[in-house]
């Protein structure tokens, strides 16, 4: 896996989003701990965004712990999907 523009991670417990967050503000700063979105469905009630990363998804997440990865994309009616990446 390449790149992705803009892409959710959420995670099993509150402790490791936070944790991740702190691990991955030195590789992006464009990421926000976000309250996970009603159409997916997680463990925890945060997730982080990340936006406008052009790297390798494979590298940012290597050695982090988190429950699922998703790619967002906009629908052109509006609105957004929200695609597995794991």
């Amino acid at each position: 896996m390449k790149s992705a523009n803009n892409f959710l991670i959420t995670f099993f417990s509150t402790h490791q989003a936070l944790k991740t967050e702190k691990q991955l503000k030195s590789k992006t700063e464009k990421m926000d701990l976000i309250p996970t979105p009603r159409e997916i469905s997680s463990e925890c009630g945060f997730s982080l965004l990340i936006t406008d990363y052009t790297g390798d998804l494979n590298l940012l997440l290597s050695n982090l712990t988190y429950e699922h990865g998703y790619l967002i994309k906009e629908h052109e009616e509006g609105g957004k999907c929200y695609e597995k990446i794991d």
